[in-house]
C-alpha cells in the first residue's frame, strides 16, 4: 500500500514537472525555488551555494543516496584531497613514478590516498614532519593550507595580527596565514557574545566550512584545470543567455531551468530576472546546454574578462584618413581624438547631398557622425563637408600642360586639377610655381570645389643610400622609422616593390625586420626601394670536435654535436682563444679537441677552445675508464687518461676509486680526454682571525674546535657576502660563519652565511621549537642535539633557560645551529652618529658603542631607523662583542 501511494506521488510530480515545462518562462521562474542536490543540505543552508559549486567542480563528492554530511569534521588527509582537486592536480595523483615517500604515514589503502599525499608534498601544501592524516584539520592549519594552495606564501606578513578577539590564541606560525586569508576575503570569524568575532583556531573545520573556504578562493584560481568558467552576459532572450567568454568566443543558447542554482556576489539566492546584460558570471553548463550554476562575480578580481563594446554614436571633425587601412582619426568637440577602423561594408552617407558615397569622397575637415559597433565603425554620416579639404601624399605624376596632379598615398592614387592661380610653397624658393615640383616630392594640398588651391612641400624627393638603425616598425602601416648618424629618427614608407635582403632569410619581407637591425637602405622620395640588414651575418656558435686543419687550402673540418661533418674556410684574421687566452695559434690546436667556432659569411672568424669543464659527476665506468659529466645543460661522457690526476682537498693522493657520484668537479682536458680532476669540497666554520695585510683567514677546525686552520685568500678566490656588492676580505668579521669551497687543493670561494638577530616570541613544547622574530620573518629553530645555546657570558646553557623576549643572535653552521644570548642594559638615548650610538648609562656616564649595520630597532611591532629615536628616550641595548645589534624603545 505504501509503495502504491509512493508511485502515485511520483507520477503526480512528473505531471506537474511536464506542465511547468509548457508554461511561459516567466511563470516557471516565478514558481521555481532554490534547489539542493543533497537531502541533508536544506535549501536554506548557509553553505549551499559553495557545496553545489564544489560538487560541480569535483572538489567534494557526496556519500551516495543524496547524502553530503555537511557538519562532519574534515581530517587533514581529507582536506588535502579537496585542496589538490581544487588546484586541478588530481591527474598527478596517479603518476606513481613521482610518488614521494609516504611510509611514515598510516594511510588508507582502499583508495589513492598515497597519490594525493605525494602531490601535496610535491607542491609544498603540507609540512612532512607535522602532517597527521587522521587528525582533524584545525582552522589554524586550514588557513595555512589555503594560502599554500593559492601559492601566496610570498605575500605573508610574518608580524601581522588578525582582527579577531582571540588573536592571542592563534599560534604564532599560523597568524600570518590567517591574517592573509582574512585580507583576501577567504576567511571570516565566528560571532561571540561580546558582539565581536573569534577565530577559534583549534576548532576542526567541517565539510561545509571547507567547501565554503575553497569556493571563496575561486577568484584567485582562474587558470586551474577543472575550474568553472567565467564570462560576461552578452544577451538575454527569455530563459536563454548568450555568454561572452575570455577568448571572445560565445556560449550561445545557454538555458536557465527551474533547477539552475543562481547566486549574487554575496552568495544569496536570486531569481533569473536579477541577471542583466554585462554582468560577470561564473557558470556551469551541461552537455545539453542547460545552466546548472550561475554566480555573479566582482569584475575587480578578474583581469581576463572580455569587454562588450557598446554600440553608440560619436561626432567630430575628420583630421586624418588612411584609406588603405580603412583607418580614420576624428577630433571630438572636447578635443579628444578618436582613432578607429571602419568595416568594409560600412555605410557612408552624405547628409547634405542625401546620397551614399565612398571613402574616397571623404575630406579632411569634414564634420562626421560615426556609428560605432562592437569592434569598428559600422556607419559614417557626413554632416557637413569641408569647404577646404587638406590632403597629403607623394607626387606620382604632374601634367602641367593639362593641369592634372596625381597623388599616391598608401598605394592609392587620386588625381586633382589645378590652374595658374594655385599657390605653391616650396622650401626657400621665393616665387615657387608648379614647375618647381617634381615626381617623388611629398606634398600637402588644399582643395576647394575639387580643385587644388594650395600646394605645400613637406619633403623633397631624394634618392640616396643611407645607413642607420631601425627604431620602430609598423607592418600594418608599412612604415619603418630609422635613425642615422646624421639625423633624428625619420619615418619611411615601404610598398610591394621594396626589396629586402636579410642573411639566412629566404624571401625576406617587412615582417622579418627587427627593431635594432642595422641597415643600409636606398630611398626614392620617402619610399624605401632597397634595404639590407647588415648585423645578422654572425651566426651563433657551432660546437664540435676538430677533425682536420688544411693549411694549404685554409680549411677546417669539424664533427658537430649532431654528428654532421662540416668544413669551413678561415682567413689570416682568424682569432684563436685557448682557455681564455686570446693569443692562441692554429699550431696550438690538437685534433679530436672540442672547439666552438663563429662564422661570418661562411668563413671562420673565431675558434674557442676550452680545455676545462665544470660540472657534476653522474656516471663512472671503471672498466671502460670513462666518466659522464653533466655540464653546460648537457651530459657528456669523456675518456679518462691512463694517468689521470685526482685532487681532493680532504684526501691526499686521491685516486679514481675515491670519486663518488654526485660530486662537483673541474676537469682538465687534452684531446678530449680528462687528464686531471679537481673535486669540489665544501665545509662551514666560524672565522677566528682576519689578516688583510697578508690576505689570510683563520677558521675553527671543524674536526677539532680547539684548533684553527689558516688559508691564504688569493686574487682568484671568489668572496660572496649577501647584501654587499663586490665584497672584499675586509668585509668579513671575526665570528662570522663562512662556507669554504675548495677546488682540488685550492680555496676557490668564501661565502659568508649572515647570522640572524631577533627576539624570542615563544618556545613551543608541542613542536620542540624556538620561535625568533626578526625584521622580515619568523625563524623556527628545532631543539635537538645539533643546537648549542650560549649565555651572554659565553657559558653553554639549555633551552629551558631561555625566556620570551630574549634577544638572540642565531648562526647556522652546516647542520648545526648556535644561539647566543645578548648582553642587555637599560639606558637613556642621546644620539646616533655614523655607526655609533651615544647614551647615558644608569650612573649618568656618557658612553658610546659601535652600532651594527644590521641592528634591529623596534617598539612593539614597529621597526625604526636610528634617526627615529627621540633624545631622552628610555631604551634597551642588546650587544654582542661590544657591538649594538638590537635596540628596544620603551
Amino acid at each position: 500500500m505504501i509503495m502504491r501511494t509512493g508511485r502515485k506521488y511520483v507520477c503526480l510530480l512528473t505531471i506537474i514537472a511536464l506542465l511547468l515545462t509548457m508554461l511561459p518562462f516567466g511563470i516557471v521562474q516565478a514558481q521555481s525555488a532554490q534547489y539542493s542536490p543533497f537531502h541533508d543540505v536544506p535549501t536554506n543552508h548557509w553553505a549551499l551555494p559553495h557545496i553545489i559549486k564544489s560538487e560541480l567542480r569535483g572538489v567534494v563528492t557526496g556519500y551516495g543516496n543524496g547524502i553530503f554530511k555537511p557538519d562532519q569534521t574534515v581530517t587533514q588527509l581529507e582536506a588535502i584531497v579537496m585542496a589538490v582537486r581544487a588546484m586541478g592536480l588530481e591527474n598527478e595523483t596517479h603518476n606513481t613514478n613521482q610518488f614521494a615517500d609516504t611510509s611514515n604515514y598510516d594511510l588508507p589503502t582502499t583508495w589513492n590516498a598515497r597519490g594525493f599525499v605525494s602531490v601535496a608534498i610535491k607542491h609544498s601544501l603540507i609540512d612532512e614532519q607535522t602532517f597527521r592524516p587522521s587528525a582533524g584539520a584545525s582552522r589554524a592549519w586550514t588557513a595555512q593550507l589555503l594560502i599554500r594552495m593559492l601559492k601566496m606564501e610570498n605575500e605573508l606578513n610574518m608580524i601581522a595580527s588578525t582582527p579577531f578577539e582571540d588573536d592571542n590564541y592563534i599560534p604564532v606560525w599560523a597568524k600570518p596565514y590567517v591574517a592573509l586569508a582574512v585580507d583576501k576575503n577567504i576567511i571570516s570569524g565566528i560571532p561571540n557574545l561580546s558582539g565581536s568575532y573569534d577565530y577559534r583556531p583549534n576548532d576542526a573545520v567541517t565539510r561545509a566550512q571547507l567547501s565554503t573556504l575553497i569556493s571563496r578562493s575561486d577568484r584567485y584560481m582562474n587558470d586551474v584545470s577543472g575550474q568553472l568558467p567565467i564570462g560576461i552576459v552578452k544577451k538575454i532572450e527569455g530563459n536563454t543567455l548568450t555568454i561572452l567568454k575570455p577568448d571572445n568566443t560565445t556560449e550561445s543558447d545557454a538555458r536557465v531551468t527551474n533547477t539552475t542554482a543562481i547566486y549574487d556576489q554575496s552568495y544569496s539566492y536570486i531569481s533569473q530576472n536579477k541577471i542583466t546584460v554585462e554582468d560577470a558570471i561564473r557558470y556551469q553548463l551541461s552537455s545539453s546546454g542547460n545552466l546548472r550554476y550561475i554566480e555573479l562575480i566582482d569584475k575587480n578580481y578578474y583581469d581576463n574578462l572580455p569587454v562588450i563594446e557598446k554600440v553608440n554614436r560619436l561626432q567630430g571633425t575628420l583630421v586624418q584618413l588612411y584609406q588603405e587601412q580603412r583607418l580614420m582619426i576624428v577630433e571630438q568637440e572636447d578635443g579628444r581624438l578618436y582613432t578607429g577602423t571602419y568595416a568594409t561594408d560600412a555605410e557612408i552617407e552624405d547628409l547634405e547631398q542625401g546620397r551614399s558615397i565612398s571613402d574616397s569622397n571623404l575630406h579632411i575637415g569634414d564634420e562626421l557622425e560615426l556609428i560605432l559597433g562592437d569592434n569598428d565603425i559600422v556607419g559614417i554620416k557626413v554632416i557637413k563637408s569641408s569647404q577646404e579639404a587638406v590632403l597629403s601624399g607623394v607626387i606620382f605624376a604632374i601634367d602641367i600642360e593639362r593641369g592634372i596632379l596625381t597623388l599616391e598615398n598608401n598605394n592609392r592614387y587620386t588625381s586633382y586639377t589645378f590652374d595658374d592661380s594655385v599657390s605653391v610653397e616650396y622650401n626657400n624658393i621665393r616665387f615657387a610655381t608648379v614647375r618647381d615640383l617634381r615626381k617623388g616630392d611629398e606634398i600637402q594640398i588644399q582643395t576647394e570645389d575639387n580643385k587644388i588651391s594650395k600646394i605645400t612641400l613637406i619633403t623633397p624627393y631624394q634618392s640616396n643610400e643611407y645607413q642607420g638603425t631601425i627604431v620602430t616598425i609598423s607592418v600594418r602601416d608599412e612604415v619603418i622609422t630609422i635613425i642615422t648618424a646624421e639625423s633624428d629618427p625619420v619615418a619611411y614608407r615601404t610598398n610591394s616593390q621594396t626589396e629586402y635582403k636579410i642573411n639566412n632569410v629566404n624571401n625576406p619581407k617587412l615582417s622579418d625586420l627587427e627593431i635594432g637591425d642595422h641597415v643600409i637602405f636606398t630611398v626614392d622620395g620617402r619610399v624605401i626601394k632597397k634595404l639590407e640588414v647588415i648585423n645578422r651575418n654572425l651566426q651563433d656558435e657551432i660546437r664540435g670536435k676538430l677533425l682536420n686543419i688544411n693549411k694549404d687550402l685554409k680549411m677546417i673540418t669539424i664533427e658537430t654535436l649532431d654528428e654532421e661533418y662540416k668544413t669551413f674556410k678561415y682567413d689570416d684574421l682568424l682569432d684563436v682563444y685557448i682557455d681564455g687566452n686570446k693569443d692562441g695559434r692554429l699550431d696550438d690546436l690538437l685534433l679530436d679537441t672540442n672547439i666552438a667556432i663563429k662564422i661570418d659569411k661562411n668563413t671562420i672568424i673565431r675558434i674557442t677552445v676550452n680545455n676545462q669543464i665544470a660540472g657534476t659527476i653522474v656516471g663512472l665506468d671503471k672498466n671502460r675508464n670513462t666518466m659522464t659529466v653533466e655540464h653546460d645543460n648537457r651530459t657528456t661522457t669523456y675518456e679518462l687518461s691512463n694517468n689521470v690526476e685526482v685532487r681532493m682537498q680532504d684526501i691526499r693522493r686521491a685516486i679514481v676509486e675515491d670519486i663518488k657520484l654526485g660530486m662537483e668537479m673541474v676537469a682538465k682536458l687534452e684531446r678530449n680526454k680528462i687528464i686531471r680532476i679537481d673535486i669540489k669540497y665544501k665545509y662551514s666554520s666560524i672565522v677566528k682571525t682576519i689578516n688583510t695585510d697578508w690576505d689570510r683567514i683563520e677558521v675553527i677546525d671543524p674536526d677539532n674546535s680547539n684548533d684553527t686552520i689558516r688559508y691564504y685568500v688569493y686574487e682568484d678566490v671568489v668572496i660572496i657576502f649577501p647584501g654587499i656588492e663586490d665584497p672584499e676580505l675586509a668585509d668579513i668579521r671575526v665570528d662570522d660563519v663562512v662556507e669554504l669551497t675548495f677546488t682540488g687543493y685550492e680555496l676557490s670561494e668564501i661565502r659568508v652565511v649572515p647570522a640572524s638577530i631577533g627576539n624570542i616570541t615563544s618556545i613551543e613544547a608541542s613542536t620542540n621549537e624556538i620561535v625568533v622574530r626578526n625584521r622580515n620573518e619568523v625563524e623556527r629553530i628545532l631543539i635537538n642535539n645539533n643546537l648549542n645555546i650560549y649565555s651572554a657570558n659565553g657559558n653553554q646553557i639549555s633551552a629551558p633557560n631561555l625566556n620570551t623576549n630574549d634577544f638572540v643572535r642565531v648562526q647556522r653552521i652546516g647542520d648545526k645551529t648556535n644561539v647566543y644570548l645578548s648582553s642587555t642594559q637599560e639606558v637613556e638615548f642621546f644620539s646616533a652618529l655614523g655607526n655609533r650610538i651615544y647614551y647615558y648609562d644608569n650612573n649618568g656616564n656618557y658612553r658610546n658603542l659601535a652600532l651594527d649595520r644590521e641592528a634591529l630597532i623596534w617598539q612593539s611591532n614597529t621597526f625604526f631607523l636610528p634617526g627615529d629615536i627621540q633624545q631622552g628616550a628610555k631604551i634597551s641595548l642588546y650587544t654582542f662583542n661590544n657591538r649594538v645589534l638590537g635596540i628596544r624603545i620603551h
